[in-house]
């Protein structure tokens, strides 16, 4: 599980969901700032024991720390676009961040807010036609090795 950097588990932190366990993509929408930054889309939501937890990679290795709900959420990369696990605390609604970044003379705090579209939440790496393929080739196999074993039986009882 994923610390915070104050001790505080991420997982913790977050509503209950009801998805299985496993690793899903999300649509996310984020407003505010510049506008100059944004955040990778869809993003990596993990689900673990009706918890979800979601992973927020910025468009810029200058992001040091977040803030939500008056937790602070540290990066979980040292190297490339800063990455940061956040817990999920709500879905189709606009939710409060602050990212620190270090990009400019002096470190600045920026108001973010953060959108996840439920209606997006897709199996990570697995698109349907992907899944229909696999499940057809392994049918497809069982099939062929019960009628050779068939065929088998059937012509050692005519010999």
């Amino acid at each position: 599980m994923q610390s915070n950097g104050n001790g505080t588990e991420v997982w913790e932190k977050g509503i209950q969901v009801d998805l299985p366990d496993g690793e899903y993509e999300i649509e996310v929408q984020l407003t505010g700032g510049s506008g100059r930054a944004s955040v990778t889309s869809p993003a990596i939501l993990q689900v673990q024991d009706e918890k979800a937890v979601i992973e927020i990679e910025w468009s810029s290795p200058n992001y040091d720390y977040m803030t939500m709900d008056g937790e602070t959420y540290l990066p979980v990369n040292t190297e490339g676009n800063s990455v940061f696990e956040l817990p999920v605390t709500a879905f189709d609604k606009e939710v409060p961040v602050t990212a620190d970044t270090t990009a400019m003379s002096v470190p600045h705090e920026i108001e973010y807010t953060i959108l996840l579209d439920s209606a997006s939440i897709a199996n990570a790496g697995k698109k349907p036609m992907e899944v229909i393929a696999v499940v057809y080739v392994a049918a497809v196999i069982a099939v062929s090795i019960t009628a050779w074993q068939i065929h088998r039986k059937r012509k050692g009882k005519k010999e």
